[in-house]
């Protein structure tokens, strides 16, 4: 079942055989998705805030056309604009065990690159899956940054264990220093905000 939401920001809950999404046309965010029978599996604050162009810090939003400040420290907003404009809903399909989601977003604003950027979310009872594909609308090469700033749910953060930064480069927000992480996976046991 395919319902439209209704409140300050657009969008579509869908339930899918027991499996739950909902994605906001604003930054075609998934604010929400639980697999069928399970518990969910992003994680949204009571405390979010979803207004009109604000970010909604929930989910899985959408980082374009840079990460943070960008590359030399001087972009704003924060994760570039993608998230706290709305895109065009171009479809929603349904058919073999899955709904398919697409949302365009084409440039608007005089500073924006011009670059369009489609978000595809697949979403099947047990699985999710969101494509960007970036698409030059000018004559020369661009430069960007793209991705999604996930929020997870987890029981006890204590318990998480991240694998894969061993050894690698990392600015601590917390202290603003630059360090290099240990070849162990990654605990976390205390406030954390790292840029890897």
């Amino acid at each position: 079942m395919i319902t439209e939401l209704s409140g300050p920001l657009a969008g579509v809950d869908i339930d899918l055989s027991g499996a739950h999404m909902r994605v906001l046309d604003q930054g075609a965010q998934v604010v929400a998705w639980t697999p069928a029978h399970e518990e969910p599996v992003l994680f949204a604050s009571a405390l979010a805030t979803q207004e009109p162009g604000r970010h909604v810090r929930a989910g899985a939003p959408v980082v374009f056309p840079w990460f943070g400040f960008g590359p030399d420290g001087t972009k704003s907003p924060v994760h570039g604009y993608a998230r706290l404009r709305p895109f065009e809903r171009q479809s929603i399909e349904e058919s073999d065990g899955q709904v398919l989601v697409r949302h365009l977003l084409t440039p608007s604003q005089t500073d924006d690159i011009p670059a369009s950027l489609l978000v595809t979310t697949q979403m099947r009872v047990d699985s999710i899956e969101i494509a960007l594909t970036v698409t030059n609308l000018a004559d020369v090469a661009l430069t960007y940054e793209i991705g999604l700033h996930t929020y997870f749910t987890v029981g006890d953060v204590e318990q998480v264990t991240v694998r894969g930064l061993e050894g690698r480069a990392y600015l601590d927000r917390v202290t603003g220093q630059r360090a290099e992480a240990s070849n162990l996976p990654l605990v976390i046991d205390g406030e954390i905000y790292r840029a890897y």
